[in-house]
């Protein structure tokens, strides 16, 4: 009797243990965040002082943005920071660091790097990181189409191999063309390492839109574009030989499920 109570006073502690680790666990994947913001560049703002609030290597800024000449750095001009998870406003001294769920002041400005608002739970006794919830978004006033017609082959979020999509991918035919999601002006339009053709449209409401790995693109930056308009063509293809295309939708910085705002 005495060993059969041993035994189950062994299969309850790991049971217990193992609900402590996968509490954690799942709170860990709660905390992932769409990686990767298009950080505009303000006035008196350097490429050193962008990569160093964002955390990022100088080469590595300079390579995925195809800079050639780093004191070529425009005003108004988007650079993609691929390991970010929020916007700094402004990387200047004193500059204003935007979460994207709460403004916070940065703690740091010598440094200049981003804080990250974070919870703590305790469970059992056991510590988890949590992040707050997202901002609630309620304008209602851009009102988006899909950018083309046919099938969503990627969902946005955490993926079976846990990675994390900022966007949906949409297979169609090769061909097609890409349209405005809504109006607005193009605040980027070139290659970009990894995502291919780039088009980025700033819209009213702090929305943007991303459209990514295109064959073609027909329009330039600082031009305004009417929704419905075409951008671009279709043609790149993923592994099983299907054209697509990959699409954002972003809110003050942060991409957000297209899904949620398409009709």
């Amino acid at each position: 009797m005495e060993k059969i109570n041993s035994q189950t006073a062994l299969i309850f502690f790991f049971l217990v243990v193992s609900f402590l680790i996968l509490s954690c666990f799942t709170a860990h994947i709660h905390e992932v965040q769409a990686a990767g913001v298009y950080h505009i560049v303000k006035k008196n703002e350097t490429v050193w002082g962008i990569a160093h609030a964002y955390g990022v290597s100088i080469p590595d800024l300079l390579k995925i943005n195809k800079i050639e000449d780093i004191n070529s750095l425009k005003v108004d001009s988007v650079l993609f920071i691929p390991s970010a998870s929020r916007v700094i406003e402004n990387t200047a001294a004193n500059a204003e660091i935007k979460d994207y769920d709460d403004s916070i002041k940065s703690e740091d400005n010598r440094s200049k790097k981003s804080v990250k608002k974070k919870n703590s739970d305790k469970r059992n006794g056991v510590t988890c990181t949590t992040t707050p919830p997202e901002e609630k978004i309620t304008t209602k006033k851009v009102k988006f189409i899909w950018p083309v017609r046919g099938t969503v082959k990627t969902r946005f979020g955490i993926q079976p191999n846990k990675t994390y999509n900022n966007w949906i991918k949409i297979v169609s035919v090769t061909g097609t063309k890409v349209k405005a999601a809504a109006s607005g002006t193009v605040i980027f339009s070139s290659e970009l390492k990894n995502y291919g053709e780039t088009i980025i449209i700033r819209h009213k409401d702090n929305f943007a839109t991303v459209y990514t790995h295109l064959k073609k693109r027909y329009v330039q930056i600082d031009q305004n574009v009417r929704k419905g308009e075409a951008i671009a063509l279709m043609a790149e293809k993923d592994d099983a030989g299907e054209a697509y295309i990959n699409f954002e939708i972003r809110y003050k910085g942060k991409a957000h499920n297209p899904l949620s705002f398409l009709p």
